[in-house]
C-alpha cells in the first residue's frame, strides 16, 4: 500500500473531490438513504476497493463514471481515503467528532484530503472580486496580466 499513496496529492484533482462532496451534500439534504450507511460499510468497501460502486448503488450518485475504481482519479481517491482511514478507524469520535454516519465519515475524509492538498488557484478566480484581502493585505487585481487564454 505504500506505493499506492506515494503521490496521490500531486495527481488527485480537487474537482474530483469537490464533485464527490457536492453529490454527498445533496444526498444528505434530500433524503434518508444515506443514514443507513455505517462506518463499517465505508471501511469495508474501502478495503475491498468498491466504495464508489457501493455508494452509486445505495445512493444512485453515478460517481463511477469519473471516480470508479478503474479510473485514474478513482484509484487516487481510494489511495488517499485509505491513507486517512488508518488514522481514524475506531477513533472517529475523537479525531472527527463523528459517531455513526458512514457518509459523514466520507465527507470528513474528503475534506481532510482537500485540507492536506496544496492546490494552486490562479488569479483567474479573482476576475469578479476586485476588493479581496488576504491576511489583511488587499489584492489588487489587474486584468491586463491575464493571458489571452484567460481573457
Amino acid at each position: 500500500m505504500a506505493n499506492e499513496i506515494t503521490n496521490y496529492y500531486e495527481k488527485l484533482e480537487i474537482g474530483a473531490l469537490t464533485y464527490l462532496l457536492v453529490l454527498l451534500n445533496a444526498e444528505i439534504d434530500k433524503g434518508d438513504k444515506w443514514r443507513s450507511i455505517t462506518f463499517e460499510d465505508v471501511y469495508s468497501r474501502l478495503e475491498i476497493g468498491d466504495l464508489i460502486p457501493f455508494l452509486d448503488e445505495r445512493l444512485h450518485l453515478e460517481l463511477a463514471f469519473t471516480l470508479g475504481p478503474e479510473k485514474e482519479q478513482g484509484k487516487l481517491l481510494l489511495a488517499g481515503l485509505r491513507h486517512i482511514s488508518e488514522y481514524t478507524r475506531d477513533r472517529e469520535s475523537q479525531k472527527l467528532g463523528l459517531e455513526k454516519s458512514g457518509v459523514c465519515l466520507l465527507v470528513a475524509w474528503v475534506l481532510s484530503l482537500i485540507q492536506g492538498g496544496l492546490w494552486n488557484f490562479t488569479d483567474r478566480w479573482l476576475t469578479d472580486h476586485r476588493n479581496l484581502y488576504v491576511h489583511g493585505t488587499p489584492i489588487h487585481y489587474d486584468p491586463s496580466n491575464r493571458t489571452s487564454e484567460e481573457r
